[in-house]
């Protein structure tokens, strides 16, 4: 809930507070955890991915806990070179094959 005693006065950015409402009242067909889910998923992503990156595995943090802690390395199996990133801090892993 937005707690209107906590704002900043004068609001930040030049915004303009034109009116409170009840989630429900604004998007009365939506359910607010499905918006808080598509909330949660795209902040994960900004979080964990750098979309500018070229790499193959563009992690800034861990998926699972949130660490930067990650190595990157990568092995040769036959004629594919396999990329991988681990976390330190809690040993997950991803990896793909680069082209």
């Amino acid at each position: 809930m937005l707690d209107l005693d906590r704002l900043p006065l004068p609001l930040p950015f030049g915004w303009e507070l034109l009116e409170v409402s009840p989630y429900s009242s604004v998007y009365p067909n939506g359910e607010s955890e499905d918006f808080l889910a598509r909330a949660v998923a795209a902040k994960r992503l900004e979080l964990t991915i750098d979309e500018t990156s070229a790499d193959p595995l563009p992690y800034k943090r861990c998926e699972r806990c949130m660490s930067t802690d990650l190595h990157r390395d990568s092995v040769r199996l036959g004629d594919d070179e396999i990329l991988y990133i681990y976390c330190a801090k809690c040993e997950w892993s991803a990896l793909t094959t680069a082209r």
